[in-house]
């Protein structure tokens, strides 16, 4: 990226941050095992692939802590429904993504933080999580030079909303022009952004997007001959 930096870039942050490791269906598998659940992990990565992939309607854009809570016991129930202590599963579940050793930090996030805050780029994370994300925000190191986080279970309203980002453009304190998003997902984290006027780039570290000038490492967002752009 040769362009001028913004003085903001926002950063969507599961799948452009961070990812879970092991997988989501994984940790549903292993704690579900724990409590009596009989599938299999591919029996549960079917269910959790269907459970999750329904679509939002209009209404559930807005949203709230309580309706995050509600929203992800429904995907548990769906997912592990052949337990019989669901609340019990519930919540170590709930439990087991606020711990930062659920979550691996891509190898570019780090150095592309560090150097663009070393350049005076303000940074912001811009995420359809819940509150637990302000705790990763804190325990795990690489996002310390993070110094606004947008979370829609806090604002009230979830990606792809107008709202969202008219949310994030308040909370950076500047026009959304002068704010590039960054996300894994070019129907919440880059359409909705370009329609809010700001900036926005798919990254996309597989390489299998055919949407052109994606990044392939967030490393890229750097000036050429900076260190660790390569890297």
């Amino acid at each position: 990226m040769n362009q001028e930096l913004p003085s903001w870039i926002a950063f969507d942050a599961v799948g452009t941050l961070i990812t879970p490791t092991p997988s989501v269906a994984e940790i549903y598998w292993q704690i579900g095992r724990r409590f009596g659940s009989r599938y299999s992990l591919a029996d549960v990565q079917k269910r959790f692939a269907r459970a999750f992939s329904q679509p939002s309607t209009d209404d559930e854009l807005q949203t709230d802590e309580d309706r995050e809570f509600a929203y992800w016991q429904r995907v548990m129930r769906e997912v592990l429904d052949d337990i019989h202590s669901s609340i019990d599963c519930y919540r170590d579940l709930y439990d087991a993504f606020a711990e930062p050793q659920c979550w691996r930090v891509y190898d570019d996030v780090a150095p592309t933080l560090e150097a663009l805050a070393d350049r005076g780029v303000k940074l912001a994370v811009a995420s359809n999580f819940d509150h637990r994300l302000l705790t990763l925000c804190e325990q795990i190191p690489a996002l310390q030079p993070i110094s606004v986080r947008v979370v829609s279970s806090i604002i009230g309203w979830k990606k792809p909303s107008s709202q969202f980002y008219r949310e994030l453009a308040n909370a950076c304190g500047v026009a959304p022009a002068d704010i590039l998003m960054v996300g894994d997902t070019w129907e919440t984290d880059v359409v909705p952004a370009r329609e809010a006027g700001f900036q926005a780039k798919l990254i996309d570290r597989n390489a299998s997007s055919p949407i052109p000038d994606h990044l392939r490492r967030l490393t890229e967002l750097l000036p050429e001959g900076t260190i660790g752009h390569h890297s």
